[in-house]
């Protein structure tokens, strides 16, 4: 397979289960290889450091709930079709986190930037939720300002929630008319 042989410009970000560190390699293997190959082609400039201090604490959460230690990858069924899907974050060409869902359609995948809203790389987080109604936080003082910001979301798949640990959550619902975002945690 000719992607083996191309070096991989970007890197996912993740934690090993006992230092608290990450290698990129550790999180890349939770994507499919076809989906990494994809990120490497449409994405040139995403990389990050090829190796990421996580919060140990968040880590050793993680895995003794039963994760991965991983929590920077996330699948799930984010779409009403049977294909599981990924929810992942990466850094920007300026270092920045960036939250990233592939999809496959057709056979192939493709790749969606959500908005994220999470800005140290360190204690940033994604994970998946079930279908339900996802209600804004009633800690928000001011109305929904973006463009696809909700003061309620009802989903009949899976959704994302992403944000810094222990301090913020966004939920993500991917619906007839696109992506949608509620605040379910400040």
């Amino acid at each position: 397979m000719k992607f083996l042989y191309r070096p991989i410009r970007w890197f996912i970000l993740g934690a090993a289960g006992f230092a608290g560190t990450a290698s990129a390699t550790e999180c890349i293997s939770a994507l499919p290889s076809e989906l990494q190959e994809h990120i490497s082609e449409v994405m040139p400039g995403f990389s990050s450091p090829s190796s990421i201090r996580l919060d140990p604490a968040s880590v050793k959460a993680d895995l003794n709930d039963h994760g991965s230690g991983c929590y920077v990858v996330a699948k799930g069924h984010f779409d009403n079709r049977r294909d599981e899907s990924y929810a992942f974050l990466v850094a920007t060409p300026d270092g920045r986190p960036q939250l990233l869902v592939g999809l496959i359609r057709r056979h192939k995948w493709t790749v969606e930037k959500l908005p994220t809203f999470c800005d140290d790389i360190t204690y940033c987080y994604v994970k998946t939720a079930g279908p339900g109604s996802y209600t804004r936080s009633a800690a928000l003082d001011a109305p929904p300002t973006g463009k696809t910001e909700r003061e309620k979301i009802i989903a009949t798949h899976d959704v994302i929630i992403s944000g810094r640990l222990e301090s913020t959550g966004v939920t993500y619902a991917k619906g007839p008319g696109g992506w949608a975002y509620v605040w379910t945690s400040d």
